[in-house]
């Protein structure tokens, strides 16, 4: 006999961490999942003190493991989940407050820093606003800016801290 009968409802998953790493001098930041509310369908699973957690987003967030209160962590392929505040699963919601157990499945799935690297190249446009403003983009001082940024670190492989300044008002980029 099953503990709970297969349902379909909404929870919120949390975000995970970010992944932080240093390439010359410059922190770069990576997230897997911003997380948010979803439609699941809860079930039972084959892990001993796990329900399977069912999404319609993709991979590897489509399929993932809930382990209940005082169950044995279990070695799967599954990203996990626990609900410390939870007393009975049945009871899950998209209030109730959900943590990563474990987000080892995720390792293979980070892009490693040269490939973030290399896929900067040649996607970032210096484009400024049109006049009439139907364009979206950089005012002058903001494209100016940016430019004195790149100019900076165009130049040998050791730089120095830079400060750019700008006028009032020109820092928030549309």
């Amino acid at each position: 006999m099953r503990p709970f009968a297969d349902r379909e409802g909404r929870i919120t998953l949390p975000p995970t961490p970010l992944r932080r790493e240093i390439i010359g001098g410059i922190a770069l930041f990576q997230q897997a999942f911003r997380g948010g509310c979803f439609v699941a369908k809860l079930s039972e699973s084959e892990e001993n003190g796990h329900a399977l957690v069912q999404t319609r987003l993709s991979s590897p967030f489509d399929g993932l493991l809930l382990r209940r209160r005082g169950a044995r962590r279990a070695e799967t392929g599954y990203l996990v989940l626990s609900a410390p505040d939870l007393d009975n699963i049945d009871h899950l919601g998209p209030e109730t407050r959900l943590v990563w157990d474990d987000l080892s499945p995720l390792t293979g799935s980070f892009s490693a820093p040269e490939q973030i690297l290399e896929s900067w190249k040649d996607r970032f446009l210096f484009r400024e606003e049109a006049p009439d403003a139907r364009t979206k983009g950089m005012r002058p001082p903001q494209a100016g800016a940016l430019h004195a940024i790149a100019a900076h670190f165009s130049i040998g492989s050791n730089f120095e801290p830079a400060t750019v300044v700008l006028p009032t008002g020109t820092v928030a980029f549309g």
